[in-house]
């Protein structure tokens, strides 16, 4: 008898080390530093010779007292409505000023008046990210979204796959972000 308990007592460790396991797996390949932005933005309707839009849909997190480096491998946008032949480009730009606004930046307007360079985002690109307050956002993410014909497209999530830095012992995953684009486009 006393047998069988060591062995249920064995069994019960091994399921308990192997959840905690699992959970921490998880954990590590699904970080968190991208946010939903918890905005709703619609654009049109737009006449196709306009169907271009800017905005921005990601930056540093709110609760970082400090600068981090990542290194992004890739956004992805994922649509759930595309009728008009949309593609969803994404650059990293860094702020012209201490005073522009990520948020300012939704807008067929190009980016370029809010900052001071744009870089197309690449497997192993390294951007730094920091929030000192909604009024100074380092760098952040752009996404450009161009339709081909007359038709709507609709984003509702963007998946971010990035490594974060030594401080957080290279941890590496996919980040989904939940997002709200239209872009109607008229002929």
């Amino acid at each position: 008898m006393p047998r069988r308990r060591v062995v249920i007592a064995i069994l019960a460790l091994a399921l308990a080390l192997l959840g905690v396991g699992g959970k921490g797996y998880w954990v590590w390949t699904h970080p968190t530093l991208f946010k939903d932005l918890g905005v709703i933005t619609r654009f049109g309707p737009t006449p196709l010779k306009n169907a271009v839009v800017y905005g921005a849909v990601a930056y540093g997190p709110e609760d970082s007292k400090h600068d981090e480096t990542i290194t992004l491998h890739s956004v992805i946008a994922h649509f759930t409505t595309n009728t008009a032949h949309a593609t969803a480009t994404f650059m990293i730009c860094d702020s012209n000023e201490s005073n522009s606004t990520a948020d300012s930046l939704a807008a067929p307007d190009s980016p370029t008046k809010y900052c001071r360079s744009l870089r197309p985002v690449t497997n192993g690109m390294k951007v730094r990210l920091r929030f000192d307050g909604p009024q100074n956002k380092a760098e952040y993410v752009i996404m450009r979204l161009k339709a081909t014909t007359a038709g709507t497209a609709h984003i509702d999530w963007l998946a971010f796959d990035y490594t974060r830095s030594w401080r957080h012992l290279d941890q590496h995953g996919s980040d989904r972000s939940n997002q709200d684009w239209t872009l109607t486009v008229t002929p």
